[in-house]
């Protein structure tokens, strides 16, 4: 018979042998999340930002509060930021913020006003991504280069301008979920336990965004504020290109002409990155409005998109149940 002291020398010698695939080890400090390894990541820094020591790109002012900044790569390119307050004043909470338009970049306005706080909501964990491609554009002049507005051309690839599906599906869905996951990864790490309740905060993609993660990912989220959410892209995008083509009809008096008056407007209109190009655009629209939410359980979505209901007061961190 096997001593029992032999049996639990051989327990001890496996399992120093065997992997093991839990969750990260708690991190004690800010930068120690660097070290952090989670699935598909293939960057990850942490760093500690002290209070008006840092302006995010796009803002004027700097942050007034201290905070880690974690940046992630997931890949192939979808970029993550996820921003920690101090535990002692941490309201126990996760608030992800979503995008607008075609995204391309980090929600960085949201992301101070929810690290922030205030004395009712307190301040929270908080995260925002790029959903996988950048604003600037592709080579073939469409989705912000060449001067260009920001728009869809970063599911062409700059080859032929087939569609690229993989970033489409990023932009549409998985780049939502996969922030979900690693910010609750590393809220856990830094913190020691999980946050107490999740919720999404977005208006126009961003309230798409939230209908998504809704519909297919329906445990990432307690709660979910979705403004002005922008569904069926095929439709309303279209809608809104048809009265500056209409206009171009009109003060040009010759449909031959269209596409150049387009063009001689473009300084003045949102429709730029359109002009001369509106078939192979429709088509990235189409296909963007068939990946992710077009229906509901419940039947077909319709939804007025109005801009102007996606201002500060609807994106501020609301205060909820404890």
């Amino acid at each position: 018979m096997i001593g029992r002291a032999r049996i639990w020398g051989f327990a001890v010698a496996l399992a120093a042998l065997t992997p093991v695939f839990a969750a990260p080890a708690v991190a004690d400090s800010c930068t120690k999340l660097s070290s952090l390894v989670l699935p598909e990541v293939i960057s990850i820094t942490a760093t500690s930002i002290a209070a008006d020591s840092f302006t995010p790109s796009g803002l004027t002012t700097p942050v007034p509060v201290a905070f880690c900044r974690v940046q992630i790569t997931v890949t192939p390119a979808i970029n993550i930021e996820v921003w920690l307050p101090p535990a002692a004043n941490w309201n126990h909470r996760f608030q992800a913020e979503g995008g607008g338009g075609y995204a391309g970049v980090i929600s960085y306005s949201a992301l101070v006003m929810a690290v922030t706080g205030d004395a009712v909501t307190g301040q929270f964990a908080t995260a925002s991504t790029d959903t996988g491609h950048p604003a600037t554009g592709t080579a073939n002049g469409q989705g912000g280069a060449n001067d260009a507005q920001a728009g869809g051309g970063f599911a062409l690839n700059p080859a032929d301008d087939t569609l690229n599906e993989g970033l489409i599906v990023d932009f549409a869905s998985r780049s939502l979920h996969e922030m979900t996951l690693k910010a609750k990864a590393v809220i856990r790490a830094y913190y020691s336990k999980p946050q107490n309740y999740s919720y999404w905060n977005g208006c126009s993609t961003g309230g798409r965004q939230g209908w998504v993660e809704a519909q297919m990912f329906p445990e990432d989220y307690d709660g979910i504020l979705a403004g002005a959410p922008a569904f069926n892209w095929d439709r309303f995008i279209p809608a809104e290109l048809w009265p500056e083509l209409a206009l171009a009809w009109i003060i040009d008096d010759a449909v031959d002409h269209a596409v150049e008056s387009i063009a001689r407007l473009a300084t003045s209109t949102h429709i730029r990155w359109y002009a001369g190009d509106l078939a192979r655009q429709l088509m990235v629209l189409v296909s963007i409005a068939q990946k992710p939410m077009r229906y509901s359980r419940s039947g077909a979505v319709h939804a007025a998109h109005m801009e102007s209901s996606c201002g500060t007061d609807s994106n501020r961190a609301h205060p909820l149940p404890a």
